[in-house]
């Protein structure tokens, strides 16, 4: 883990060195030639200076990773006022991401014109298009003109935070606000779940890792929303509360279908223990809340239709290589016939993956096999935000080689972010970034299933 984190801790430095360090030379526009003071072409002091300042502080959080790692081993315990600092430092990178302006992706505005088109226009967000409303200050902002396949807790947790914003850096505010709430719940959460001897190194995996840091509070992806749900099942679970495990657990996924394995483990699980109340009330209070959040939204079906819409856009991912490799056979075809196969194959994983769940095994672990499962099967494109969910289930996994996985393909999809943001300056673009991208993601997954099996079979056999 330590070493992992050293890893990813180099990788948050170089997301910001080699972009800044080519960026440095094109924006802002180049000064007069009677300015004096212009910095030399090929100067490398300032990008230096921006290393200094971005790239070196995040090698702080391992040297800490690091003495509690050591303290762990030696069995040190820390004295309360001691927790408390270790605590605070923890998170200062968390407070530092949140005061960040999100830069480097588009997903964020189009959250803000979204919510316009329901808070200023009354239009139903699960009907209404950017289209719709092109004298809106907010429609240069928004992606594409389609409709997104968001939940109703989604749409309704965030305008509560979005409700009194009428410009740009209001909206933004309020959905730092939001993920500041989300953030702080989740923490929360893994203190109260996590082994009380290792409560520090959980915290700090979740609260250091880039998915958080930088895709979650920097960049405000509306994934983080999933993780307090995603946790308060597992806590709820623990607490035999099984049918209010069930519940929250659907709320999340009204947030984002992705993390609806979830549910999927809890429900199984239920149904192997043959705890046949606990399902049933969990499956009816699961349906009402459903139709209760979807009720003011109802149209017909085809409210539910974007949630199995077969997604076109294909990059950094299994299925987006898998078409570049056929496509010259299948021309056209190709997307279909890969997209239709990861449909398939992850159906089959799930399916094994259920049946082979004993009535008692962790809710965690099964969880994170499924939600890793359908995240690298289903879409066409594999983003690093998809991890959060994963992030906070390993944090608090006693299974250290679950950890050792998530930190495999987080790195290769943060590589994928350093390689998005460097094609603004002048790096790698178009077919290329797409296949080395999705190389890289296939290369994370491939070391961490290779370091698991091998610590699989490097572990003596437990007697009986």
């Amino acid at each position: 883990m330590v070493v992992g984190s050293l890893v990813e801790a180099l990788l948050i430095a170089v997301f910001f060195l080699v972009p800044f360090s080519q960026l440095w030379t094109q924006l802002p526009a180049a000064p007069a030639p009677s300015d004096v003071n212009a910095t030399p072409s090929g100067d490398w002091s300032a990008p230096f200076a921006v290393a200094v300042m971005f790239g070196l502080p995040s090698l702080i959080p391992f040297a800490l990773l690091a003495r509690l790692a050591w303290d762990r081993r030696t069995h040190v315990s820390m004295s309360r006022g001691m927790t408390l600092a270790t605590v605070a430092l923890i998170l200062l990178p968390a407070a530092v991401s949140l005061a960040t302006y999100p830069c480097c992706t588009g997903d964020v505005l189009d959250y803000v014109n979204r919510q316009r088109l329901w808070v200023a226009y009354a239009g139903n967000p699960f009907v209404v298009l950017p289209a719709d409303h092109p004298e809106d200050w907010s429609y240069a902002l928004a992606h594409a003109d389609s409709i997104i396949a968001y939940g109703p807790v989604w749409w309704l947790l965030t305008r509560a935070f979005v409700q009194w914003a009428t410009t740009l850096d209001e909206y933004l505010l309020g959905l730092k606000l939001l993920a500041a709430v989300c953030f702080g719940i989740s923490a929360a959460l893994i203190w109260r779940l996590a082994d009380r001897r290792t409560r520090l190194l959980s915290l700090a995996f979740f609260a250091w890792n880039p998915a958080l840091l930088v895709e979650g509070l920097l960049r405000l992806h509306n994934d983080l929303l999933t993780v307090p749900f995603v946790l308060g099942a597992v806590w709820l679970h623990q607490r035999g509360r099984a049918s209010s495990s069930l519940v929250t657990a659907a709320l999340g996924a009204l947030v984002k279908v992705s993390v609806a394995p979830v549910g999927l483990v809890i429900a199984v699980g239920l149904l192997k223990s043959r705890r046949w109340r606990a399902l049933a009330i969990g499956l009816v209070g699961s349906a009402m809340v459903v139709s209760a959040l979807y009720a003011p939204f109802w149209f017909g079906p085809g409210t539910l239709a974007t949630l199995f819409v077969l997604g076109s856009h294909t990059q950094w991912s299994v299925g987006s290589l898998l078409v570049f490799a056929i496509g010259p056979w299948l021309g056209s075809a190709a997307l279909s016939a890969v997209h239709w196969l990861l449909i398939l194959a992850c159906t089959v994983l799930t399916v094994a993956l259920l049946l082979k769940l004993p009535a008692s095994a962790s809710l965690v672990g099964a969880s994170m096999a499924l939600l890793l499962v359908w995240a690298l099967c289903l879409p066409m494109a594999f983003y690093s935000h998809y991890l959060m969910p994963a992030v906070a289930l390993a944090a608090i996994a006693v299974d250290e080689r679950l950890r050792a996985l998530l930190l495999a393909i987080g790195f290769g999809a943060m590589v994928n972010s350093v390689l998005g943001v460097d094609e603004f300056a002048g790096g790698l673009s178009g077919r290329a970034l797409d296949v080395v991208g999705s190389c890289a993601l296939i290369l994370g997954l491939a070391a961490g299933l290779v370091a698991m099996a091998r610590s699989t079979r490097a572990q003596p056999a437990r007697a009986g």
